[in-house]
């Protein structure tokens, strides 16, 4: 798969997830994603996805949705709230394979 169409399907993912059209964030998704990985440590990614994440973390990500993306992710559902956001990566988090996560930790 490429990274477009890894993409695609992480933000239809998230807009299923986060109550969003996915049309919507497709264009923002790629972006998106590379600001997390600038915002979140490798383990802050890793303790999200595994449905650990601390009350920073997840605010840092309501935030920078709310802030950077405003008329995209920041407006949907899951991203403009903690226990959202919280709830997105745990449900993301189990289409991503263990040894992923993990190594992300470590």
């Amino acid at each position: 798969m490429s990274d477009e169409e890894l993409d695609q399907m992480a933000a239809e993912m998230m807009a299923a997830l986060a109550g969003c059209d996915p049309d919507i964030l497709k264009a923002a998704a790629t972006t998106f994603i590379s600001d997390l990985s600038l915002v979140l440590f490798p383990s802050e990614l890793a303790d999200w996805l595994n449905g650990e994440a601390t009350p920073n973390t997840l605010k840092a990500i309501v935030e920078m949705a709310t802030l950077l993306y405003p008329d995209t992710f920041g407006s949907c559902p899951g991203f403009s709230t903690v226990d959202g956001a919280a709830s997105i990566g745990k449900t993301l988090g189990k289409g991503v394979p263990d040894k992923y996560k993990s190594k992300a930790k470590s």
